[in-house]
């Protein structure tokens, strides 16, 4: 034995978590709007991700996100009455990793009605005419 000790320095830094992702969503009742999140898997095996929702109208589907890899989780809104916007705060889990937070401005909107298309032909006739749809 020749009594001789190695020392070895240890710095450990501590990151703290970044911001919560704030997304804002407006959807028409009845209709749906959806984002897409992006999630990591940095492990060696595949890792499913679950979302988590206080609101019954922001719905998401499990992802499973391959090892070393992403995956992108589509979020829906879907209201079904009109209401004052409202802040929804929401979690992703997935383990072995940690939860993810993410906050949601919902915004629901009255339906929008499209003006009558009127047309008019002679009987026995045919007429053509194209229009434009636009997607507010």
């Amino acid at each position: 034995e020749t009594k001789e000790y190695r020392y070895y320095v240890v710095r450990v830094k501590s990151i703290s978590p970044p911001d919560t992702l704030s997304l804002e969503m407006h959807a028409c009742i009845h209709s749906s709007a959806s984002t897409v999140i992006k999630l990591s898997n940095p492990f060696v095996e595949p890792v499913t991700f679950k979302f988590h929702s206080s609101v019954p109208e922001l719905t998401a589907v499990d992802v499973i996100a391959q090892p070393r890899s992403e995956a992108d989780m589509v979020v829906e809104y879907s209201p079904s009455t009109i209401e004052p916007p409202k802040v929804v705060t929401c979690h992703v889990t997935g383990q072995p990793l940690d939860q993810e937070f993410f906050t949601f401005n919902l915004v629901s909107l009255p339906t929008l009605t499209a003006p009558p298309i009127k047309v008019s032909a002679v009987m026995g006739s045919s007429t053509e005419f194209s229009i434009d749809v636009n997607n507010p």
